[in-house]
Formats: C-alpha cells, sequence, structure tokens
C-alpha cells in the first residue's frame, strides 16, 4: 500500500469510531428522551421550613465575634428551644420539608395534567450553642436532630464540645 491509501483507510477507521461512538450516545439520548416522555420526570427543590425560623449564617455570624454572651444570643435569636446548665448551651430548633417538582408526561388536553410540586420526608434542625466558663459562646453548630428529646440532645452536643 501506498501513502496515499494508507490515509484513507486510517480515515475511514477513523470515521467508524466517530459513527459507533455517536451512534451509542445517540441512543442513550433516545432512551433518556423517551423515558421522560412516558414517566415525566422528578426534579429535587430547595427544602422549606414548615416550623418556626431558620437561621441564616448572616444571623448567627455575631456568634463567630469574641465575647458574645447567653445575653447577646438571647437578645438576637430569642427565647431557645431548649437550654442546659452544666455545661452551659442553648438550642434553637426548626423542622424542614423537602420538595421536589413532578413534570408529568405529555398528555392529551382531556386528561389536564400539570407540573405539581409535592413534599416528601420532615427534618428536624438545631442550631447548639455552647458556652465557656466565663458565659461566652465557645462553639455553635447547625445539625439534624435525631434525638426528639431536646434536652437530652443539648445535654450530649454540649458535653462533646466541652472536652
Amino acid at each position: 500500500m501506498n501513502k496515499e491509501e494508507l490515509e484513507i483507510v486510517h480515515t475511514s477507521d477513523r470515521f467508524r469510531e466517530m459513527s459507533v461512538t455517536s451512534g451509542i450516545m445517540g441512543r442513550g439520548f433516545l432512551v433518556c428522551l423517551l423515558a421522560i416522555c412516558t414517566t415525566g420526570c422528578v426534579i429535587p427543590l430547595p427544602s422549606k421550613t414548615i416550623s418556626l425560623h431558620r437561621y441564616t449564617r448572616e444571623e448567627t455570624a455575631f456568634l463567630d465575634l469574641p465575647r458574645t454572651t447567653r445575653e447577646d444570643v438571647v437578645s438576637s435569636l430569642g427565647p431557645p428551644s431548649a437550654e442546659v446548665h452544666s455545661p452551659a448551651a442553648l438550642l434553637y430548633t426548626w423542622e424542614t420539608e423537602g420538595q421536589f417538582c413532578y413534570i408529568p408526561p405529555p398528555a392529551p388536553a382531556v386528561l389536564d395534567s400539570h407540573p405539581s410540586v409535592e413534599g416528601t420526608k420532615v427534618h428536624d434542625w438545631g442550631l447548639f450553642i455552647a458556652f465557656d466558663q466565663n458565659g461566652c459562646v465557645c462553639a455553635h453548630e447547625v445539625r439534624k436532630l435525631g434525638n426528639p428529646d431536646l434536652n437530652n440532645a443539648c445535654e450530649k452536643w454540649a458535653l462533646s464540645k466541652s472536652r
């Protein structure tokens, strides 16, 4: 084979590779499109606070300032959901609900199908705030609550931070 024949063979091999790859990708795209069109689509949305108040980073930024006291915390955030004294800690709680949007498959207008927003599992959250022996904030953290006994959860967390 001369040089021109080798280039033609090499070019046709490259074209064959591209056809196989685009065929696989094309089939994958068609499978995904078919799945969405026949079953609909579920899109996760940000969670929504459903009870009490979710504290933002901006609202809790003052907790990082030196010499922030319990009185400062209560005057800024209000009364806590739970409080323990040894070691000293406060707990502020709220509930969130995960949400998703369901977009039904295309259907005849007679079926009257419309996108809808649905709720899922409810999660309990807590803003834990620990104080040192001088009454100043020494630690704070937002965590999911696994324990329904708020005073017990607050005490366990405070003990883990006092070591």
